[in-house]
């Protein structure tokens, strides 16, 4: 009988790992490894997300995507003027194994757009939202 491979969760499962939050439509969850923030200039952070798509059929793939269960990305979060860049992210199937990594997407900063997972992200790095709690 063939084995069935064992589940990896990217990133680990320790105790470092802060759970923010679902999505407005709950089709994927956030979470910051609390371990990985690390000041980078004035006011600047950067810090490691991961995502899971909870729902793949809810979930907003771009035409001819990968369909992928969890990413890593590396983020730099500006507290000044409430922007953030994802310096790169790496795709990994349901299982957790890595099926791409994708380098920088833009250096242009994006704007934190109150009420997105960004803006939990930018409370939490930036003004201690939430970083008492854990699991």
């Amino acid at each position: 009988m063939p084995r069935v491979p064992a589940k990896v969760l990217p990133g680990g499962n320790g105790d470092n790992w802060r759970y923010l939050g679902l999505s407005y439509n709950g089709s994927f969850g956030v979470e910051i490894n609390d371990s990985s923030i690390n000041a980078v200039g004035n006011n600047k952070y950067s810090f490691q997300e991961r995502k899971t798509i909870m729902d793949t059929n809810l979930y907003p793939y771009p035409p001819n995507s990968l369909r992928y269960t969890y990413s890593i990305s590396n983020w730099q979060m500006n507290c000044n003027n409430k922007s953030y860049i994802i310096n790169s992210t790496v795709l990994y199937d349901q299982l957790g194994k890595q099926i791409k990594e994708m380098p920088l997407y833009s250096d242009k900063e994006a704007q934190v757009k109150s009420g997105s997972i960004a803006w939990q992200e930018y409370n939490y790095i930036c003004n201690g939202v939430g970083r008492n709690i854990g699991y």
